[in-house]
């Protein structure tokens, strides 16, 4: 009988994310999750696929490649991924203002 067992520990991906947000890393059936910007806890190494859901948007799907146990061996940002872009075209003496009740 054979058994898999890791002997190495655990190992980290170190997440940046918005302030409320949820970033989850996944491989091979497991599933781990955080709150906001910090480390993620994976008990295997290898290529995890992580995402990052802010405000109800689902950010596209980033990979961290866990090489180490018992360190951060990868970094994923989300940071800037949920960041908006305006383009405005307009008569060149017009006053434009942008607004989402925050900002």
């Amino acid at each position: 009988m054979i058994f898999n067992i890791s002997l190495g520990g655990v190992a980290y991906i170190s997440v940046s994310a918005p302030s409320g947000s949820t970033i989850t890393a996944s491989k091979d059936g497991m599933s781990f999750s955080r709150q906001n910007t910090g480390n993620i806890t994976v008990p295997a190494l290898g290529t995890w696929n992580v995402v990052c859901v802010y405000s109800g948007v689902t950010s596209q799907t980033k990979t961290a490649t866990v090489s180490t146990y018992n360190s951060t061996s990868s970094t994923v940002s989300f940071t800037n991924d949920f960041t908006s872009t305006i383009s405005v075209s307009t008569h060149p003496s017009a006053t434009v203002s942008a607004s989402n009740l925050t900002t």
